[in-house]
């Protein structure tokens, strides 16, 4: 009954943490768009540059599932050690505990008992100790220990694996998207920059528009090269025929 109960303790627990990681991957996978969405909608979007965006969400993308990777692993450790062997003490005291056991399991003695006068804390705790450490039969009451002792450990189980989980989804999930990511997209588009514009900007149109506007240049410094020569060579006939001018002048005044 015990390991059935571990059993099925762990193979739900880990079902469900499966699941719950997946959606949380799922829903950091859509805080780019929700951003790129949000400096459209500012007029901060990026228009044009989609190789860049992909190479952002590349990185972000593979940022995301390493790190909720390695969470993820380091809580199915916590749910493997908290669930795979379970210990407990005998000496651990709770006097409470033992007190509220004690009325209830003398309140299900009177209701089975008929007729049965009210028994003494002493009287109840010798009849329990009676069914079950000194006896080797499987009592009813004894069922009710273990039963009592299992869902004990079970309760405590779970509430240690609540707040570990949520410890680690706090240090090493929200935590590195804080303090981790902008350092590697920085580190990634630094690289890219090394080694290929093309790789991060859709440069192409760029490139196409530059040498239309290189052939528009070239072709008004040849029309202004044009220009200029004959605007030279007029001025080379002006001042040749001033100079004939001014050499004809002195032989008509002789």
């Amino acid at each position: 009954m015990f390991c059935l109960q571990k059993l099925c303790l762990g193979i739900l627990s880990s079902e469900i943490l499966l699941f719950t990681w997946a959606r949380l991957l799922h829903i950091l996978k859509r805080l780019l768009p929700i951003s790129v969405y949000l400096l459209q909608k500012e007029g901060e979007y990026l228009s044009g540059h989609e190789v860049f965006l992909k190479r952002v969400a590349s990185a972000f993308n593979s940022f995301v599932e390493s790190t909720e990777k390695s969470c993820r692993d380091k809580c199915m450790e916590d749910l493997a050690s908290t669930t795979r062997y379970v210990t407990w003490s005998l000496h651990n005291k709770n006097r409470a505990g033992l007190r509220q056991f004690l009325d209830s399991f003398g309140g299900t003695e009177h209701n089975t008992t008929s007729g049965s006068s009210i028994q003494t804390t002493e009287m109840r705790l010798a009849d329990l100790l009676d069914s079950t450490l000194w006896n080797r039969k499987l009592a009813p009451s004894s069922e009710r220990i273990v039963y009592a002792l299992v869902q004990q450990i079970f309760q405590g189980i779970r509430e240690y694996f609540l707040a570990s989980a949520e410890l680690k989804f706090n240090c090493f999930l929200l935590m590195p998207i804080v303090d981790k990511l902008p350092a590697l997209l920085r580190e990634e588009l630094e690289n890219a920059f090394e080694d290929d514009l093309d790789s991060i900007f859709d440069i192409t149109n760029l490139r196409q528009s530059l040498d239309q506007k290189k052939r528009s240049t070239e072709i008004e410094l040849r029309r202004i090269k044009r220009i200029k020569e004959k605007f030279r060579v007029m001025n080379e006939k002006l001042n040749s025929h001033e100079f004939a001018q001014n050499l004809k002048a002195p032989s008509v005044q002789h």
